[in-house]
């Protein structure tokens, strides 16, 4: 269960539409928010400024600060976090680090973000904060977008169960999504409403007309391995085996497998239209969508920057982005050009 959610806030609408989803899920499980936001304007600049015009920096940076100090406060104390424990964090430095750093200290289990905002020169652009933050956490991060589907919104109906796909390859990485995306699925659902997870496999497919016997027959085979495998992982949920948290809180599973070339695309189908489909039946859809960053199934990949990017870019529903858990000795990443020894003015309130 989550118990400490951080939200970053850039002081702009858009950023502020992560509000809603990280306040339902906070209100559902006692979870405390923390609201951050990074003052980044001068930074890539301070070390020459720290040098040439350290009072005028210090003026600026702390000027900064207190205004975004009393922005935090105002979002804190809104009626809307009524019964809602908030913490606020302004901070100096660029955004992504920043946000990372305040997601360690703080012991979140969860980040809440809007794929777009911009105030002043911030941009919180797919392919920029959100993107680095989503690579970069070693916990699992919603991304919603300020267009997107609003589940807070009262738009999702209760007699239809709220349902989450979970994409998977047949990799033990992959099945990392599984019970962060019960949990999210769980905390995200109204009072009384149904939540039903999907999970789902894109099986390659070949184009073109002159395909030989034998191509035909290994393309068979993988369909026949993949569709045993869902099904084996569907059983061990069931049974309690995998992700004993589903069972636990008796969540129906279904799956589908579908044979397409385009692997996002055929999982953004899923998640955004449903069909009836090998294994799943009729459905509408999915609301949410949780994927590990990590799995391989043959020379398949799922990395930030391939399957999950492209679906960070094209849904607009929200979407859980998993890390699985690191090896040994694995060193913990931070985005590149990101220097935090360079920003050492911190706070906290």
């Amino acid at each position: 269960m989550f118990k400490t959610i951080l939200v970053p806030l850039d002081g702009s609408s858009r950023a502020e539409a992560a509000l809603p989803v990280a306040r339902r899920i906070a209100q559902n499980t006692g979870a405390t928010l923390v609201l951050v936001q990074a003052v980044s304007f001068l930074s890539e600049y301070w070390p020459t400024m720290a040098t040439t015009a350290p009072s005028l920096t210090q003026a600026v940076v702390e000027a900064d600060l207190e205004q975004a100090t009393a922005y935090l406060n105002t979002i804190a104390t809104a009626p809307e976090m009524a019964g809602v424990v908030v913490k606020t964090a302004a901070h100096f430095g660029p955004p992504a680090p920043t946000i990372l750093t305040v997601a360690s200290s703080y012991n979140c289990d969860l980040i809440v973000m809007c794929s777009h905002g911009s105030t002043g020169m911030i941009h919180w652009l797919m392919g920029s904060v959100a993107e680095k933050v989503a690579r970069s956490a070693s916990l699992p991060v919603l991304v919603v977008r300020a267009e997107g589907l609003h589940l807070e919104s009262g738009t999702i109906g209760l007699a239809q169960p709220l349902r989450m796909l979970i994409p998977l390859d047949g990799s033990e990485g992959a099945k990392a999504a599984l019970e962060p995306g019960a949990e999210l699925l769980l905390a995200m659902a109204a009072p009384g409403q149904r939540c039903a997870l999907h999970l789902a496999r894109v099986a390659s497919q070949s184009v073109g007309e002159h395909q030989t016997p034998e191509h035909s027959l290994q393309e068979s085979n993988e369909v026949a391995q993949a569709k045993g495998s869902l099904q084996q992982t569907t059983l061990q949920i069931r049974e309690g085996i995998l992700a004993p948290y589903i069972r636990e809180h008796k969540l129906p599973v279904t799956w589908s497998l579908l044979r397409d070339t385009d692997i996002a695309g055929a999982l953004l189908h899923i998640a955004e239209q449903g069909e009836d489909m090998e294994g799943a039946g009729t459905f509408g859809g999915c609301d949410l969508i949780a994927i590990s960053t990590h799995g391989r199934s043959g020379l398949q990949r799922w990395v930030l920057g391939s399957i999950a990017e492209r679906m960070l870019h094209a849904t607009k529903r929200p979407i859980l982005i998993v890390h699985p858990p690191k090896s040994t000795g694995e060193e913990k990443r931070v985005p590149e050009g990101e220097n935090l020894a360079l920003h050492p003015l911190v706070h906290l309130y």
